[in-house]
């Protein structure tokens, strides 16, 4: 299972749905949303600090969208709006407009990642740069606690400049 959350937001996105202390799971931040695409499975925005998955469109308008429910897309790519905060039905699938900002933009590379976990007894694996997104795999994480924090100390290259971005997110760990 892989979640991704937008790196733009003001505050750390808290993941809705618990970490089963278990499984291995990829986390990951976006930098960049991927292309729709036709008959797939979404995943939806559940509060205000959960995003949902991020798309663009195949032709590009300036905007991405996020999904506020979630389910499989249309056969055919919607007709997707230009304003900021306007919504769009795609097969089951409700996208929100979002105007990109600097970071966004396709100009901008990743040059480096690293991953660290606000608890050391949990073990961070398989971390890598693919597509604008980068990610890690978790294990190892304590049934005992009640939630952890992951942040990603990212450096973006974009017109010949290196910057240096920290993004955290919250993720609550399910109790057996």
């Amino acid at each position: 299972m892989r979640y991704v959350y937008e790196a733009t937001r003001s505050k750390p996105p808290k993941l809705a749905i618990p970490h089963d202390p278990d499984s291995e799971v990829f986390y990951g931040f976006t930098y960049r949303p991927k292309p729709w695409y036709a008959d797939t499975e979404y995943l939806q925005s559940t509060d205000n600090d959960a995003l949902g998955d991020l798309v663009t469109p195949s032709t590009p308008n300036g905007f991405y969208y996020v999904a506020i429910s979630g389910g499989v897309s249309g056969s055919i790519e919607p007709e997707w709006p230009c304003v900021a905060g306007d919504s769009v039905v795609d097969g089951c699938v409700e996208w929100v407009t979002q105007p990109y900002d600097l970071l966004l933009k396709s100009s901008a590379t990743i040059t480096g990642s690293t991953w660290i976990a606000s608890d050391d007894a949990i073990v961070l694996i398989d971390d890598g740069i693919a597509d604008g997104e980068t990610y890690v795999k978790v294990t190892g994480v304590p049934s005992t606690i009640g939630s952890f924090t992951l942040t990603n100390s990212m450096e973006l290259t974009r017109f010949g400049k290196t910057e240096k971005f920290d993004h955290s997110m919250i993720i609550k760990v399910a109790q057996k």
